[in-house]
């Protein structure tokens, strides 16, 4: 079934006028690489300020909610929701790991329908660090056959990581 975007893009839209950098990630990455039918909520990630993205998106009803509990250490998190689709922006995308908070860089690595797409890698490692193992294989599995971009591997491996998933993104390279 085709995933409805039309409130997606109108919104990352409004973030292109402001200059506002931005990547979509979560479900909505898997599902732009095809390695899922499904999206329950479209994340969009950046690292700019939350005063910025509100007003940015000041014409649209904006709900500042939980960046969520522990692992999540993201600076804030946004929702809006528009004919049953939901969007969230989470601003500097953080979790914590055994080892310190980790960082999720923002990295845009392609565009799929206008919007642009964050990182493979990260979204492999954020997943691993929310213990969604089943996500994580799907993003394992894609990076086994595909490109992997060793600066974002190499950008990964200087966050407070896990040795598990540090060896498993030097083996990613290798």
């Amino acid at each position: 079934m085709e995933q409805k975007i039309n409130n997606l893009v109108t919104i990352v839209n409004q973030l292109k006028r402001e200059n506002i950098k931005y990547a979509l990630g979560g479900s909505g990455l898997l599902y732009a690489l095809g390695l899922v039918n499904h999206v329950n909520d479209w994340d969009i990630t950046t690292e700019e300020f939350k005063k910025d993205i509100k007003g940015a998106l000041s014409l649209f009803e904006v709900e500042e909610i939980s960046s969520g509990n522990f692992p999540f250490a993201s600076d804030y998190k946004l929702r809006i929701l528009e004919n049953d689709q939901e969007i969230e922006i989470i601003g500097s995308f953080s979790i914590h790991s055994s080892k310190g908070i980790c960082k999720i860089p923002l990295v845009i690595t392609s565009e799929w329908r206008g919007i642009s797409i964050g990182s493979p890698e990260s979204w492999y490692v954020a997943y691993k660090l929310m213990n969604r193992e089943e996500k994580a294989n799907l993003l394992y599995a894609f990076l086994k056959e595909n490109t992997v971009n060793k600066h974002i591997v190499d950008m990964l491996l200087n966050q407070p990581l896990p040795k598990v998933i540090k060896d498993t993104l030097v083996e990613l390279t290798t």
